[in-house]
Parts: structure tokens; C-alpha cells; sequence
């Protein structure tokens, strides 16, 4: 019996080293000591990689506080072993080029290329360096950014380098900071992941021909100082509340910026050298990010030149003090999804109408908060508009939006618009336009205007025909009609004001 139990106890012990020592591998190793008793190899201090080289320790590597890399130019270093990294810190210097391959890092940091959040000095460089690692990387693609301000003073690309000197080749991404970014905390202990643009720049992120990019828990913070005022974002024209180029809106984030030929007038100034491709991007995934201080959050295929631009998803982003929210720019954005984002203080959340060929497809869009003075909720070309919004909630939004002469339905499920009205200098108090469009639809929707029950204002319809089921009303809609050529031929269906029923 005494046997048994002695044996019982052994079986277990070796249990728990196994189960210790496998958790040790699991995780970052801390300690040199803990590398020693794994038998990594050690490596504690500069390291010069001058020929082209590869490393793979059977057991993996232990860099010390002190172990780094330098690579010559025009060398590349292979990682094709566990490396082990305890510090956000640079362990590679030089001109060369370091590469990853499966399981020898789960993401790329960095902080591993001289990325210093919270120091005002510009981190261009590095940042850049760890996103071109992680494109050309067989082994992991993913980018790490550690909590802080990063000061970006001139645009990152995410762009493959040429294949045979001919095109682009595609490339996957994914661009991680360190957790959710709803807000942008003040001060430098904030546990967010920041991109700061220190003055006016083309954009912070350019990517061009990707095939599966991924942005998530970044902030995207621009150059606008102050927030903008309510009344200017309604009545001051977009160009003359901040001066944007139609092929090259000034954005926190684009989506192929380039095309095979820079636009005769007009296109990002000093970037000539990138207007050599002709391939474009697809499958592109922004969430849990914020976008702030810019004069465009978003703009997809600007270029005037490439098509497709497609199939992007954007949630759970928070977009704020922006002139527009997202611009879509060409016919074959399709599939363009907009899923719980929120929306405040710009002239339009999205616009199809202003930029590159002008000729851009409305996203489909579900469960928005739209609130703190946005002025339209779209701006459309009016002979492609159309588009489908479900559960949209707006708090002192002026108008829902305009695309005159569309031939194609704009309908709208499940929304509840709260309209504002304003104060125009010369004309003094004018009511909100609830639409301006030829065909649109609105099934289960709710229409309010400030000022609760003793509100009797009219609604403004500027529409040919409009459709109504279900829909409820604070005050009586009147159609003004001023840029029709056809009277107004709205139906309202199971629909009524707050007393009576609409006839």
C-alpha cells in the first residue's frame, strides 16, 4: 500500500513539472534564468548580422536586456526559431532586413524597431519598418502597437513592393493596439494605442492592393485643433470649411490611395512615385478604433482610376470632429458594411458625391448612434443613389440627407431621427429638412424635432415620392418641392402625428 501511494506521489510530481514546464513555453520567458533551465540560447548583447542568415536554435532564443541585432545593409535575417522578448524595446538596428517565419513570434512589436510612444519624436520610420516586415514575413503578419501617442509626421503605406518591377503584389495585414479604444484618454498612462498626426499630412494610413487587412483598437488622432461649430458644419460648404483635393482627400485612414497614373489635377503632392499601380483592395476590417480631428475619417478608392475598393467592414468605431466620416468614391464599392459605429459633430457621415469619380455606391448600414451636431447623415450622387440604413438613432441632426433625381430606392428600417432646428445669420430660424430625394422609403421609423410637446414646427420634405409604413410623426411634415420639376406624391401608410392620424 506504502508502494503504491510512494508511486502515486511520483506520477503526480512529474505531472506538475510537465504541466510548469509547459506553461514556461507558453509564455514570454522573464528571466535568463528560466532560459537557462530550458536551454535557450542567451544572447546578451549586440549582435552584428553581416551576411544574410538564418536562425534556428532547436530550443528557441532568450534575448537579455542588453541582446540586440544589427543588420548590414542589404542583409537579411531569417527568424525561424521561438524568440524570446521580454521588454518593449529596439532589438533590431541597422539597414538590413529581418524576417519571420511560423512560430517564432506571435506579433510583431513596434517598439523592436525604435518606436517610442509619448516622446513627440517622430515614429514614422520604425512603424513603417515593423509594417513592411510584417507584409513580406511568411510567419506572422500582425503589428503590435504598446499603449502611448506614436507622432506620425508623414503617411504610412501598407503596400507590398512591386512584383518583377510590373505591379503590387497582394498582401494581408493586421495593424493591433494594445485594447478597445472607444475614447482617447488624456495624458500619457492611458491604456490605448494612439496615432498622433502632428500637422497637416495626406493620411496617417494608406493601404493599396491588400487582400485582407485587419485595424483594430487603434485612435486615429488629426491636426483640426478645435472642435468645429454646429452651425458652420450646416451652412458653410465643405471645401470652405477645410480645403480638400478631390483625388486626394486629407483622412486618417485610405483605402488605394494611387492609381497606374496620377489625376492631371490633382492627387497627393510628393507621393508621384507611388502612382504605378493599377491593382486595388479588398476584404478590409476597421474596428473598435476611433477617428478624431481629421478632415476625412475614411476614404475608399479617391484615385479616380482603380476600381473594386470592396467588401470592407467597419464596426464598432467611434468617428468625431470630422467634415466627413467616410467617402466612397466609386461604383464598385460594393459591400460596404457600417455596423455599430458612432457618429458625432461633422457635416456628413457619408458622402459619395465630392470625391475621386464621384460617383460612389451609399454603404449598407446597420445600428448607428448619430449624435452631437451632424448635420446630414449622407450626401449622394443622385444617379446611383441607393442604399439601405436599419436601426439608425440620431440625437440634433439637421437633415437626413439629399440625392435628387435618384432612380434607385433609399430605404430606411427601424430609425429615429431627432431633428434640430438652426439659426442662420441672414435668415434667422428655418426649420430642419427632414430629405431631399425622388424615391425613398421608410418602414417603422420615428421623426422628431426638439422641443418635445409644445413643438409644432413643420418637417421639410423636398421629395417626388416618398414612401411611409408604420412611421410616426412629432409634427406634420410639409413638402416644399423647390428643386422637383414633379409634385409631390408621398403616401403614408399605418403612419401619424402625435395627435392625429396623417391622412
Amino acid at each position: 500500500m506504502n508502494s503504491i501511494y510512494k508511486t502515486s506521489k511520483l506520477i503526480f510530481s512529474l505531472l506538475l513539472c510537465v504541466i510548469f514546464l509547459n506553461s514556461i513555453n507558453a509564455q514570454t520567458i522573464i528571466s535568463e534564468k528560466s532560459a537557462q533551465a530550458l536551454d535557450l540560447t542567451i544572447i546578451k548583447n549586440k549582435t552584428i548580422i553581416s551576411t544574410t542568415t538564418s536562425l534556428n536554435d532547436s530550443n528557441g532564443i532568450y534575448l537579455g536586456s542588453k541582446g540586440v541585432f544589427v543588420i548590414s545593409k542589404g542583409v537579411k535575417l531569417t527568424i525561424d526559431t521561438k524568440l524570446n522578448v521580454f521588454q518593449n524595446r529596439q532589438i533590431f538596428f541597422g539597414e538590413g532586413t529581418v524576417l519571420f517565419n511560423a512560430g517564432s513570434v506571435h506579433q510583431i512589436d513596434v517598439t523592436w524597431f525604435g518606436a517610442k510612444p509619448n516622446d513627440q519624436i517622430s515614429d514614422v520610420i520604425p512603424i513603417q519598418k515593423a509594417i513592411n516586415t510584417a507584409i513580406m514575413s511568411p510567419g506572422v503578419s500582425v503589428v503590435y502597437f504598446p499603449p502611448g501617442e506614436y507622432t506620425i509626421d508623414s503617411p504610412l503605406l501598407a503596400m507590398r513592393k512591386m512584383k518583377r518591377g510590373k505591379d503590387h503584389d497582394f498582401f494581408n495585414l493586421t495593424l493591433r493596439g494594445h485594447q478597445f479604444a472607444y475614447n482617447n484618454p488624456r495624458g500619457k498612462k492611458g491604456g490605448v494605442s494612439v496615432l498622433k498626426a502632428n500637422n497637416e499630412i495626406p493620411f496617417v494610413l494608406g493601404i493599396q492592393a491588400a487582400r485582407g487587412v485587419h485595424v483594430e483598437n487603434m485612435v486615429f488622432d488629426g491636426y483640426i485643433p478645435s472642435k468645429m461649430s454646429k452651425e458652420d458644419l450646416v451652412h458653410i460648404e465643405s471645401n470652405k470649411l477645410y480645403k480638400q483635393d478631390r483625388f486626394a482627400p486629407l483622412s486618417a485612414i485610405v483605402i488605394d490611395p494611387f492609381s497606374l497614373k496620377k489625376p492631371i489635377k490633382g492627387g497627393y503632392n510628393g507621393m508621384d512615385e507611388f502612382y504605378i499601380n493599377k491593382r486595388s483592395s479588398s476584404r478590409i476590417h476597421i474596428e473598435g478604433s476611433v477617428i478624431q480631428n481629421f478632415p476625412t475619417g475614411i476614404a475608399i478608392s479617391p484615385n479616380g482610376k482603380t476600381q473594386q475598393g470592396d467588401s470592407v467592414a467597419i464596426t464598432f468605431t467611434r468617428f468625431n470632429n470630422l467634415i466627413n466620416g467616410i467617402v466612397i468614391c466609386q461604383a464598385q464599392s460594393r459591400n460596404i458594411v457600417v455596423d455599430n459605429c458612432d457618429f458625432s459633430l461633422m457635416k456628413f457621415v457619408f458622402n459619395t458625391d465630392d470625391f475621386g469619380e464621384q460617383q460612389g455606391v451609399l454603404p449598407e448600414v446597420n445600428n448607428l448612434k448619430v449624435s452631437g451636431g451632424v448635420a446630414w447623415l449622407y450626401k449622394a450622387n443622385g444617379n446611383i443613389a441607393y442604399g439601405h440604413f436599419r436601426n439608425v438613432y440620431t440625437e440634433a441632426l439637421y437633415g437626413i440627407g439629399y440625392s435628387v433625381i435618384n432612380k434607385q430606392p433609399l430605404n430606411f428600417e427601424g430609425c429615429v431621427f431627432k431633428f434640430r432646428s438652426m439659426t442662420d445669420p441672414i435668415k434667422g430660424n428655418f426649420n430642419p429638412c427632414i430629405l431631399r430625394a425622388d424615391n425613398a422609403s421608410f418602414t417603422g421609423c420615428t421623426f422628431l424635432v426638439g422641443g418635445g410637446k409644445n413643438n409644432v414646427e413643420p418637417l421639410l420634405m423636398d421629395v417626388k415620392k416618398a414612401t411611409f409604413v408604420n412611421c410616426y410623426f412629432d409634427t406634420y411634415p410639409i413638402n416644399i418641392g423647390g428643386s422637383l420639376k414633379n409634385k409631390n406624391e408621398s403616401t403614408y401608410i399605418n403612419s401619424g402625428l402625435r395627435k392625429n392620424k396623417i391622412a
